[in-house]
């Protein structure tokens, strides 16, 4: 591999489906690369309903933060909202956008 620095934290911006489906399939390359399925962590944003819902994504992120309930504009399509906690939290990468 080349490059300089190992990407160990991600910021996911998907719920529900979209959300395992990223996760699973970048858990799985990371123990091919690495034999360690959890060498990256994955922070996610979380709405009350989702919350409420006890959603499957939930339980397989490392790290959640919560975010207004609602439409999508008040959360997952809120770029401003999503660049704000990329600043906040300290992650390596944006990933999971569909």
């Amino acid at each position: 591999m080349t490059g300089h620095r190992l990407l160990n934290k991600t910021l996911s911006f998907n719920n529900g489906i979209a959300a395992v489906k990223c996760m699973r399939s970048i858990r799985r390359w990371a123990y091919e690369m690495f034999r360690n399925e959890r060498a990256i962590r994955f922070v996610i944003m979380v709405t009350p309903e989702d919350l409420k819902a006890n959603a499957e994504y939930i339980k397989m992120a490392d790290h959640y933060v919560p975010v207004p309930g609602g439409t999508n504009n008040n959360n997952y399509a809120n770029v401003e909202l999503i660049l704000d906690i990329a600043k906040r939290i300290p992650v390596q990468v944006n990933a999971c956008e569909v």
